[in-house]
């Protein structure tokens, strides 16, 4: 189904007997509704004797909630306020797995159940578009942009926890033996709770929702490809669906997809100004000299003439040598350079590092040399206004980087600038948490407060990290995590149980 920047389509596939995958995208045209619109992705199992699989009535159920709005009356029954987002999509998890499960238990079709990943479209501003991710089992959201591909989700499956285990690399997700076992899913008495996420999609970004049944098959860059090649979702569709059918098409391939890229306007003003600019730009730079020229009458002694030599120097040129000119100019105010003095490490030994020019000079590649003890990695690297990078430092110590712009026409330093840097270990002492009714407490937090730079309280919402405090208090039970995120200052993330 089509509607405007959303599209959603499911196939059978080549080997399977039976459509058990779903996927719809509807638009929500209720007036004050937060949400413009939902995506729902689901892969179930489980024989319908010809009734609705679970991932329809997943749909049905989802429908009922977001487009006919029944979420406001458990909202009423659970008193949650309509504007706290999150716990709607939250709630709406356990909503659908008791829903399934009764549905399942007057079944004796044997064990049903599905996975589903929902996407609620928030109404937002024109620059960007919030949504909020729900998601249980091995389907997928996943971020696209032209230049990457960014997976929201973590799939709830027995090879994910090898690989964050260090047992199998991400590459061996899709392959492994055990990659169908699924640790929880709606409707089959394994759901324990979702897995929420907030994001952000900005212009040129696509919001993709999918099955294993095309992840498995493809490539995330064969996808990420195809996503780029047009702005028609139903053509991206079909080309994903063909492709992952292509590649065997063992599976149903259900998918859903949310897009903010737009056919670019050519303006051809623009062009007309910027070619306008540059005349009037030349003119005024050699304003002098061709006053002279136009001035003089034309002879062959002209040709000798010191002024007219001049002119066609500069007639030669495309444009003038902007370093040459600009040299004495460059100072440290052109220069925006963001790396820690001192730096504390646990395990890692990386470290942010950027530079922002900023000074008059454009349309010149300048050479970066960076040099200390024993880091190899980086040497000498080019970059027009900006650059950024991780430099690795081997042991602790102390570091001088020098930094250096250099002419490339006579290779020689025109600004230079020295860096201090301390680089010492650090023990982290592990956080130790008590629960007294909704507050969740670090009892030992004075002793390790110094090394904490985040902390994140909500279980499953990667981009909610806050300031650190010794304690979080929560308004309903349902949001007491079983694991707390902590990031150290040495930018790792650890995750802790509750105890």
């Amino acid at each position: 189904m089509d509607i405007g920047n959303i599209f959603a389509k499911y196939d059978l596939g080549l080997k399977k007997r039976k459509q058990e995958d779903n996927a719809f995208a509807e638009s929500i045209k209720i007036p004050g509704s937060p949400f413009k619109a939902i995506l729902m992705v689901a892969d179930a199992w489980g024989n319908s004797n010809g009734k609705l699989s679970n991932a329809q009535e997943a749909e049905v159920i989802l429908k009922d909630i977001f487009i006919k709005n029944l979420y406001k009356k458990f909202n009423n029954k659970t008193y949650i306020s309509n504007n706290n987002l999150k716990e709607i999509l939250y709630l709406s998890f356990f909503l659908l797995d008791e829903q399934l499960t009764k549905s399942n238990s007057k079944s004796s079709s044997g064990e049903k159940g599905t996975t589903c990943t929902i996407a609620l479209i928030l109404n937002s501003p024109d620059e960007y578009t919030d949504i909020l991710i729900g998601h249980v089992g091995n389907s997928r959201a996943y971020l696209v942009s032209p230049r990457n591909i960014r997976l929201i989700t973590e799939d709830d499956s027995l090879v994910w926890q090898y690989y964050t285990q260090g047992r199998i690399s991400y590459k061996d997700i899709t392959t492994h033996i055990d990659r169908n076992f699924i640790t929880q899913a709606l409707g089959c008495g394994t759901f324990v709770k979702p897995q929420i996420f907030q994001s952000k999609i900005k212009n040129e970004e696509t919001l993709l929702l999918c099955t294993d049944g095309l992840y498995c098959v493809l490539s995330e860059n064969r996808i990420k490809r195809i996503i780029n090649s047009s702005l028609d979702l139903s053509k991206i569709s079909q080309k994903l669906i063909r492709l992952a059918n292509k590649n065997g098409g063992t599976d149903n391939v259900s998918l859903a997809l949310y897009s903010r890229r737009k056919k670019k306007k050519h303006n051809p003003w623009k062009y007309i100004l910027l070619l306008a600019s540059a005349l009037i730009i030349l003119l005024l730079l050699m304003w002098k000299d061709v006053i002279l020229y136009i001035n003089k009458p034309f002879s062959n002694s002209y040709k000798n003439d010191t002024i007219t030599s001049t002119l066609n120097k500069k007639l030669l040129r495309q444009y003038p040598n902007e370093l040459k000119l600009t040299t004495n100019n460059i100072s440290d105010k052109d220069f925006n350079i963001q790396i820690a003095q001192e730096i504390a490490f646990d395990k890692k030994n990386n470290v942010h590092f950027s530079i922002t020019y900023t000074g008059g000079i454009t349309n010149k590649t300048f050479l970066i040399s960076i040099s200390g003890p024993d880091i190899s990695k980086i040497n000498k690297v080019k970059f027009k206004k900006a650059f950024s990078t991780n430099l690795r430092f081997p042991y602790t110590g102390n570091y001088n980087l020098i930094i250096s712009l250099i002419d490339n026409d006579n290779s020689k330093d025109i600004f230079k600038k020295n860096i201090s840097v301390i680089v010492k270990n650090i023990f982290l002492i592990k956080p130790i948490f008590q629960l007294t009714m909704l507050t969740l407490r670090i009892i030992n937090y004075e002793e390790i407060k110094k090394n904490i730079l985040l902390i994140n309280w909500m279980e499953g919402a990667n981009d909610e990290f806050r300031s650190p405090n010794n304690k979080h208090i929560y308004n309903s039970p349902k949001l007491i995590p079983s694991k707390i995120k902590i990031k150290y200052i040495n930018m790792e993330v650890k995750d802790y149980e509750i105890m």
